[in-house]
């Protein structure tokens, strides 16, 4: 895993780059089919404009998120917002589905309608298993049925029923996420600052912006945007802008060779051992510990 993050590649779909695009909003592929040739393994990799959703219905899994690893077995379903860094581990013989979606196809119609209800899933990954009684499962696994069956299909007004079908398919995932106490309070007008918060964050994050510069560049007040943060993301403003900034920082201790003092003045910081007691504080680790931690873990876990 010794890479720069910047040449973690960048995918429409995985192994092909960015000018691949398909012409449909929706694409849907087998994960047996791109991963059984690798050694049943997707290295790490971060899509351009997707937003998808993986479904794994069979098998062991060792899900590299981000900096964490998480490791999930049975019926599982995954959320994977535009721009994260993911790879898998499947146990040979695992079975499941991946369903992409461009971007710009959520921004509008029947996904703009609800957008306030299904934001937690498009731009948070959430892994949430699920067992045979669960009542939302028959629902889920019927529309990823159709979803697969449209998508190979020919018929006519295609791409409507597609993107009917992922609509449901979405509702249904967020009504499950519900069931399990995730609960979304934010309003709509809300929900569009959250979201230009968050791009400002991406993009500001290096230069150490305070809560009230993104609150005045948002138009708001530093107590109404700590508002809106916590009812619609459940954390701080402060909390949110710390966190970009710790998880970049694992990613640049995890994918490349930098120093730590590098990294720190990579992230903005004049200071590096200021930075290093802020991510002490924040992941309980100095960075040299955090990266050594890492660099034991091999990326080929073991399964069994």
């Amino acid at each position: 895993m010794d890479m720069n993050v910047s040449q973690i590649p960048w995918y429409s779909l995985y192994g092909e780059t960015p000018d691949a695009e398909s012409q449909d909003d929706i694409h849907v592929e087998i994960i047996e089919d791109r991963s059984r040739d690798g050694g049943w393994i997707i290295k790490p990799h971060r899509h351009t404009h997707l937003f998808q959703i993986i479904c794994i219905f069979k098998g062991k899994t060792v899900v590299h998120l981000e900096a964490n690893q998480h490791i999930i077995e049975g019926i599982n379903i995954i959320t994977m917002p535009v721009g994260t860094v993911h790879g898998f581990e499947f146990g040979p013989g695992s079975e499941g589905v991946v369903i992409s979606i461009r971007e710009s196809a959520l921004s509008g119609g029947e996904y703009e309608k609800s957008l306030h209800f299904l934001r937690p899933m498009i731009e948070t990954s959430i892994i949430t298993s699920l067992d045979g009684d669960d009542e939302n499962l028959p629902d889920l696994t019927l529309y990823i049925q159709q979803i697969r069956r449209e998508f190979k299909g020919a018929s006519g007004a295609r791409s409507q029923s597609l993107r009917l079908l992922f609509s449901l398919l979405l509702v249904t995932l967020r009504r499950h996420l519900d069931s399990q106490h995730l609960e979304a309070t934010a309003t709509q007008s809300d929900t569009r600052i959250l979201a230009r918060f968050k791009q400002l964050i991406d993009q500001h994050y290096q230069d150490h912006w305070t809560v009230a510069e993104y609150a005045e560049k948002l138009n708001t007040s530093k107590s109404t945007l700590n508002r809106m943060c916590r009812n619609g993301m459940q954390s701080s403003a402060k909390s949110l802008i710390q966190d970009r900034l710790t998880n970049e920082a694992k990613r640049l201790l995890i994918y490349t060779r930098q120093p730590a003092d590098q990294v720190a003045y990579t992230l903005g910081f004049k200071d590096p051992a200021y930075f290093s007691r802020f991510f002490k504080k924040a992941t309980g680790l100095a960075p040299g510990q955090y990266r050594t931690s890492h660099d034991k873990e091999s990326f080929q876990s073991p399964l069994n």
